[in-house]
């Protein structure tokens, strides 16, 4: 049985895509949870809860912004939520966002928690976002604030 070149570089190829996606996945498995927002910082990350806190740059004073927190792991039985705050009062995300998740959603995997809320302008320096995030059954793997648009 001989291979075709052509047959021969698909299949090459097939392989070292499987090949790096199972080098991603090892390395998830064992690397620090991971911040995609350089001015957010996980603390107190415990079993099944983290409190998150993220700096509100300048550009996020007079806008919107959008608070994602990432799981992996989700299945028929996990549940997760998160609390926003910001400056210490609780915050009511626009409509479309999600703050809590249960396995009876059918969704399985990596999936993400997202709030997104107007920042009105105070004038204040050093203001924050806050959330607690509540997991069972699935892992934390990352949080970022992005411009809400």
């Amino acid at each position: 049985m001989t291979m075709h070149a052509d047959s021969f570089r698909s299949r090459t190829a097939f392989l070292m895509r499987k090949a790096m996606r199972f080098v991603a996945l090892l390395s998830g498995l064992v690397a620090p949870v991971t911040l995609y927002a350089a001015d957010c910082e996980v603390r107190n990350l415990a079993f099944q809860t983290a409190q998150v806190v993220c700096a509100i740059g300048d550009g996020a004073e007079s806008g919107f912004v959008r608070l994602e927190a990432n799981f992996r792991g989700f299945h028929d039985d996990s549940e997760i939520a998160m609390e926003v705050r910001v400056d210490g009062a609780p915050v009511v995300c626009d409509p479309g966002g999600r703050v809590e998740l249960s396995g009876e959603s059918g969704e399985e995997g990596d999936v993400a928690l997202s709030c997104r809320f107007r920042v009105k302008p105070t004038g204040v320096a050093g203001r924050s976002v806050d959330a607690q995030l509540r997991f069972r059954h699935a892992d934390f793997a990352g949080v970022r604030l992005l411009p809400g648009q």
